[in-house]
């Protein structure tokens, strides 16, 4: 049953490739085709994904649960969604994006109509920790389908668009929730979105597909002729990869992931404290309505979809600086949540516009970290970093929804309702400026190089360029031009160039010795040497170098020239 099962999940095999005319007819079409189906199809899940909270507080009413108990179902919710992002994106790198996705909506949709049919704690609990771990089944088929049909340097513009997805799902979830339970009773918040995420699960089947390859196209780099220094000199790696090489070799021992999702679990405790509870806390603190809880969660998410495809498109912009982007995204997010604490009741509507500043600035935050990681590995191992960085995340959201659920039962008792809120509020900021911190420490390693003058007007942001360090011998690794400098260093005719590398490597300390290898385009048809910058000496009649014309028996002759096309030091 289980291999039947695996069997049927398994990756699309490839077909035969379609002609170089009919490829570069319909190549396009899928590529949209892909795009706007993993767009509706996520946008779907988040549908009966945040429709709790929205009635967390008619629950309450109607069936006696406390805050903690709210608390602990969202917290049991977000980790076991943590647990399933991790598990299910291992697994979708091994499965066909279409059916795998298809078949967790539908699972997903069968959790809501069983939570709306039930009243108790427990049975609450399980069926929404089990909804959490089939949400998983939702974002890893579409990082592997991104990943597939986008290639690297379009990935932060594409990404970014599909990312706000789970804005505007999420923000309608809000309304719908809000407005089906003003007229029917809180389970028409979960039989509603049930409906319309069996409808999505027929929609992904029909209209998603796997890999370029399942449909007779050729991989998205050879498409785009958008090779990566590693495939240009080593070729495209097409095989699926295994358990361990995908878990150990790809993720667990890539350090700069382990950092990122470090910082994600403290970027997530910001994101989903004002989700989860937002409309509680604005109801009990800022006197807004059941309709004004909901509007809260639409403001959150649509406040981010703009920005989230701007700030994307920025990362692409500045050589792929994800970190240093969502550094300076979380710094306002500090900012209005402490503006929310200290603004007393009656001002809703600076409330609101401080809530629609996080939505703007939370989701490019969360989109950067991701894209961030997925540059940090292969397009193979999509699911399983994004899974791992995600788990981290929706521990943090574990921690929230349990532990703020807890600090206002506590503290409301010693204090007051009021005061009790006001330390959570205070709490998520102190949370979102450890992000910041963990951030701005999030990167790959730079190398600073020194070009002459006479080059760096052929030096551009973006060029892809290959390093070597002395210290590691044999080893060559591709990095990007970040950032070019525009005035030349102390007395020297030189000028600061930075390079961020593309990939990782423990040996890599800060301070080795490396050497930058730049091509630069030929203005004629002379011949031209790379030397190294010790070889050129110079005198009172200019630069020269010593060049060995080879003479009888084996020997040769050193001679002087006095004009070098190029020179360059590093």
């Amino acid at each position: 049953m289980i291999k039947r099962f695996r069997r049927f999940l398994a990756p699309a095999p490839h077909i035969e490739r379609l002609p170089g005319a009919e490829v570069r007819r319909v190549y396009p079409r899928y590529r949209w085709r892909i795009l706007e189906a993993t767009f509706l199809g996520y946008a779907g899940f988040y549908l009966v994904r945040n429709n709790l909270s929205v009635v967390a507080k008619d629950i309450q009413g109607a069936l006696g649960y406390d805050h903690s108990t709210i608390g602990s179902i969202l917290a049991v919710t977000a980790i076991s969604y943590g647990v399933g992002k991790f598990v299910m994106g291992a697994v979708s790198d091994r499965s066909d994006a279409r059916k795998f996705m298809a078949l967790g909506l539908l699972l997903t949709a069968l959790c809501n109509f069983a939570f709306g049919s039930v009243a108790n704690a427990s049975l609450h609990m399980f069926l929404w920790a089990l909804n959490g771990f089939f949400q998983g089944m939702g974002w890893p088929p579409c990082g592997r389908s991104m990943g597939h049909w986008f290639s690297v340097r379009e990935r932060g513009v594409f990404f970014s668009t599909w990312n706000t997805s789970h804005n505007l799902g999420g923000g309608i979830a809000g309304i719908l929730a809000a407005y089906v339970a003003g007229l029917w009773g809180w389970q028409a918040a979960f039989f509603v979105p049930g409906v319309l995420a069996v409808i999505g699960s027929i929609y992904l089947f029909t209209r998603l597909r796997d890999t370029p390859q399942s449909v007779g196209l050729p991989p998205i780099e050879e498409y785009r002729h958008d090779f990566t220094e590693d495939e240009l000199q080593h070729g495209l790696k097409e095989d699926e990869l295994g358990t361990r090489e995908l878990l150990i070799d790809y993720v667990l021992t890539n350090k700069y992931i382990w950092l990122l999702a470090v910082a994600n679990f403290f970027a997530y405790i910001a994101r989903y404290s004002m989700l989860d509870w937002g409309p509680m806390y604005l109801r009990e603190v800022k006197e807004a309505t059941l309709a004004g809880g909901g509007f809260a969660i639409l403001v959150i998410e649509f406040g981010g979809i703009p920005s989230t495809i701007f700030f994307g498109w920025v990362s692409d912009k500045v050589a792929g600086r994800r970190g240093m982007v969502a550094t300076l995204c979380m710094v306002p997010i500090a900012i209005s949540f402490a503006v929310i604490a200290l603004t007393p009741p009656g001002f809703l509507w600076l409330d609101m516009s401080m809530l629609a500043v996080i939505g703007c600035f939370i989701y490019p935050v969360i989109n950067l970290i991701t894209i961030a990681a997925l540059d940090l590995t292969s397009k193979k191992a999509i699911g399983a970093a994004a899974g791992f960085i995600g788990l981290f995340g929706y521990i943090g959201r574990t921690v929230q929804a349990k532990g703020f659920g807890w600090m206002v039962d506590h503290f409301k008792e010693i204090y007051s309702l009021q005061t009790a809120w006001l330390i959570v509020m205070y709490s998520i900021v102190a949370c979102a400026v450890v992000a910041i911190v963990m951030l701005a420490g999030a990167g790959s390693p730079e190398v600073e190089v020194a070009v002459p003058e006479i080059l760096i007007d052929q030096v551009q942001e973006g060029a892809v360029v290959t390093v070597a360090f002395d210290a590691i011998p044999g080893g060559s690794f591709p990095a990007t031009v970040t950032e070019v400098g525009v005035a030349s260093v102390g007395f020297a005719t030189t000028y600061p160039v930075k390079v961020r590398l593309e990939t990782e490597d423990e040996r890599i300390r800060p301070g080795m010795a490396a050497e930058v290898t730049f091509r630069f385009s030929s203005t004629d048809d002379r011949e031209r040497f790379v030397v190294p910058s010790v070889a050129v000496a110079e005198d009172n009649q200019g630069r020269y170098v010593f060049v060995v014309i080879p003479a009888d028996q084996g020997f040769g002759v050193a001679k002087r020239v006095p004009h070098i096309i190029r020179t360059f030091s590093s």
